[in-house]
């Protein structure tokens, strides 16, 4: 079993002992929702330099005004110059090309350039078990998708009210030296434990990566299971 279960509280903890190694080139990843949170409590706790950590999404909507990099600009707008003045270089993820694919290839031609850094993600999970902006469809769409693909980000249409998005796919989010899960609420805690237990596929419940994956998973939630 590679996940770990551990109290929310501690996640910006773990965000803040991970980038206070200075000599290990680090790219951190961020979901929204949440996790915008968590980044909140990181900056106000970081007083270290973080000159060799470069921030960016896992995840996009491609919406100008609803993207995740415009929403924690507009929740909390200090964290970005807070860790700007540390030293820290962030990837500007709002929408600036034509349409989602030509973000996609956008952003993938940029994740190319931290190949060899270290990679933290941070994720979430929604009540219907998506993560990373991934949601659950049909196998046979989700598979090309997401799943058995060259690509490390990929733009397509969601059914959901952002729909138009650019996302990692899971090969790229399997690249992860370790991943952070941050999920709170009653209101999740049967798709976590279906996600964690159960066996449903990943096209039902994308967030079942995290029993699945090889690589460090640690859940952050308030949730007993």
């Amino acid at each position: 079993m590679a996940w770990k279960i551990k109290q929310k509280e501690e996640c910006w903890r773990s965000i803040l002992s991970l980038c206070s190694h200075d000599e290990i080139p680090t790219l951190l990843l961020m979901s929204g929702g949440s996790s915008l949170r968590v980044m909140y409590d990181f900056s106000k706790h970081i007083h270290t330099s973080l000159s060799h950590v470069t921030i960016g999404f896992v995840d996009e909507r491609f919406d100008p005004t609803h993207s995740n990099y415009a929403e924690l600009m507009t929740m909390f707008p200090d964290v970005m110059p807070t860790l700007a003045s540390r030293g820290a270089t962030w990837i500007d993820t709002r929408p600036h090309k034509k349409n989602e694919s030509e973000m996609a290839d956008w952003y993938e031609k940029t994740l190319l350039l931290f190949a060899s850094y270290r990679w933290i993600i941070l994720l979430g999970m929604g009540a219907d078990g998506h993560i990373a902006g991934i949601f659950p469809d049909k196998e046979d769409i989700f598979m090309k998708r997401f799943v058995a693909t060259k690509r490390w980000v990929v733009g397509y249409e969601a059914n959901t009210r952002f729909s138009k998005r650019f996302t990692l796919t899971f090969p790229s989010i399997s690249r992860a030296d370790i991943i952070l899960a941050y999920i709170a609420g009653e209101e999740k805690k049967d798709t976590l434990r279906t996600a964690l237990f159960d066996d449903l596929p990943l096209h039902d419940c994308p967030a079942s990566f995290f029993k699945n994956t090889s690589q460090p998973c640690e859940i952050y939630t308030d949730i007993v299971l």
